[in-house]
């Protein structure tokens, strides 16, 4: 009877494990609405898109960070035959269910390249969204998060970025503070950043 109950105790704390890292290893979902209105992104007008970064697998196994101008451009000159459908290729994209193949793109058409960090990686893996939201941010207003970057290298802030587009998080950067801030999508990514 007691080795059952153990049984029973053991299994379950082994289902929970498994759970927890499968939780943690989710393939990408980026929000359909925010796919949708980068693939109607025009130029023509003011949008606010244009400032959202951007996060991308390479053939090269890095990530690349970029905004939907340079996205588009890509697009345009070395992607339209492959993928006729713009949406369908953002969302894939954006999704990382393709890498680009990034070798022959001038540099000026990427934000960063870059290899993701173990020690940032390691504690995305390893804490609860809202403490890896809290080891690296400060809150600004009330949807919105400063990433806190003094102590950070250039790899390890991109490395943070990614991680929060990746879990539906806007990324722009504040040209004025020189912070990138982070916040919630909620069908109007950013109109204002903070002036702190």
């Amino acid at each position: 009877m007691m080795a059952q109950k153990f049984s029973l105790k053991y299994a379950v704390f082994l289902l929970i494990v498994s759970l927890t890292i499968s939780c943690k290893h989710q393939t990408v979902s980026i929000r359909k609405d925010l796919i949708h209105k980068l693939a109607t992104y025009k130029s023509t007008s003011p949008s606010p898109e244009i400032a959202l970064k951007l996060f991308l697998k390479s053939s090269g196994g890095e990530l690349c960070m970029m905004n939907i101008v340079q996205l588009l451009s890509l697009y345009h000159k070395h992607y339209i035959k492959q993928y006729p459908n713009l949406e369908e290729f953002i969302g894939k994209t954006l999704n990382q269910e393709i890498a680009l193949d990034t070798a022959g793109f001038p540099k000026y058409q990427l934000s960063a390249i870059f290899q993701p960090d173990e020690e940032v990686s390691a504690n995305f893996r390893k804490h609860t969204f809202p403490e890896f939201r809290k080891q690296y941010c400060s809150p600004l207003e009330a949807k919105s998060l400063r990433v806190e970057n003094r102590e950070l290298t250039e790899n390890q802030i991109n490395t943070v970025l990614y991680y929060f587009f990746i879990s539906n998080y806007y990324v722009v950067l504040d040209d004025y503070s020189g912070y990138y801030v982070v916040g919630i999508y909620d069908k109007r990514p950013v109109t204002h950043l903070s002036n702190d």
